[in-house]
């Protein structure tokens, strides 16, 4: 595949397997629109990777995040979404509240849906 014409949306890019993805994708051409919600982390991936890169900080668990996301990617004429952003909880479902398990379905089914 030729990357070099790909402008790619990346969630949650500042996390580990985000990091390299972003790392491996810029190497191999790929434009790039870091996301994830903690804008100088985001920044610093950004000049790490090159300025023809873009990045913005939205946070996908909210509507507002969300459609940021979506706005900017098709100002960018995004053309490859790749949903890295999750989020889990690493227990017993029964001591997990409502509002946990909102945020978790939100997170891993909702957004990249909505995406």
């Amino acid at each position: 595949m030729n990357f070099s014409k790909e402008i790619i949306v990346i969630t949650g890019s500042t996390g580990g397997i985000g990091r390299a993805l972003a790392s491996k994708l810029s190497q191999l051409g790929a434009k790039l629109l870091l996301t994830g919600r903690n804008e100088t982390k985001l920044a610093q991936l950004k000049a790490q990777l090159g300025e023809q890169h873009s990045y913005v900080c939205a946070d996908l668990l909210t509507l507002s995040g969300r459609n940021t996301l979506i706005s900017q990617a098709k100002t960018l004429q995004a053309t490859m979404l790749i949903n890295n952003a999750g989020m889990g909880m690493f227990s017993a479902l029964d001591d997990m509240d409502d509002a946990r398990l909102q945020q978790i379905i939100e997170m891993n089914l909702f957004a990249p849906l909505s995406l």
